[in-house]
């Protein structure tokens, strides 16, 4: 983007009354000439005969305005009042341009202080999420395992006896106990004793079966104790 205005400021009371004592030719002639200077880098450097080609009039009328407005230098002609008032408005707009970039600058580096602290809290919140999540996730396991250790150690992990295997036990020990009852008292339960831990050895529960039976039936009933007669007790 061009930093050069694209316009020049215009006093239309200043022109009036400098171009009181011009015709209206001449007064043609002089905006041309403004016009030339300042889309020529503040200067012109024409030649006068293609100046009096753009201003479709004679060399001497366009020599006769240069004269009366405008300075001849080294580097062309250049009326002063146009330079003045072209560099005034150019330093007024270098400064509203660099007052425009400041302010962005202020803006972006507002946004870029707010991004960073949203992202840091968000950052903070997402890691104490995750730590927490970690840590649940790490007291379940510890939770597991602790299970696992208990159920082991109950044995958990202890062979379930088959019926075949129940009915030949208890067939080697007198048959007092009904295999299936018992299998599926035991299987019903989970395998747990009364107290609730496991059954490690379910032979060893076949035999506690046996002891009870003489308060209770084949069929885990109980069986009633008949009194003694008097011939019995002795009176």
């Amino acid at each position: 983007m061009s930093s050069r205005l694209p316009y020049f400021p215009f006093y239309a009371d200043d022109f009036l009354v400098g171009t009181m004592a011009m015709d209206a030719e001449e007064r043609g002639i002089y905006i041309t000439l403004l016009c030339l200077q300042f889309a020529n880098g503040n200067r012109i450097r024409l030649p006068l005969a293609k100046l009096s080609q753009l201003c479709d009039t004679t060399d001497g009328k366009v020599m006769t305005v240069l004269e009366m407005k405008f300075e001849e230098t080294s580097d062309g002609w250049v009326n002063r009042r146009l330079e003045e008032e072209y560099c005034k408005a150019s330093e007024k707009q270098e400064k509203r341009a660099k007052a425009g970039k400041k302010g962005a600058d202020a803006r972006w580096e507002d946004g870029k202080r707010i991004a960073d602290a949203n992202g840091k809290r968000n950052g903070n919140r997402n890691g104490k999420r995750n730590a927490d999540a970690n840590g649940n996730q790490n007291q379940n396991q510890n939770q597991i395992s602790l299970s696992k250790d208990r159920d082991t150690k109950r044995g958990k992990h202890a062979a379930r006896p088959s019926l075949e295997e129940v009915k030949e036990y208890c067939e080697e020990r007198g048959g007092k106990v009904d295999a299936e009852q018992f299998l599926d008292h035991y299987t019903a339960n989970g395998w747990r004793q009364s107290n609730g831990n496991l059954i490690r050895d379910w032979k060893a529960a076949v035999r506690t079966w046996e002891r009870r039976q003489g308060d209770f039936g084949t069929k885990g009933v109980q069986v009633a104790k008949r009194a003694p007669s008097k011939d019995e007790i002795g009176f």
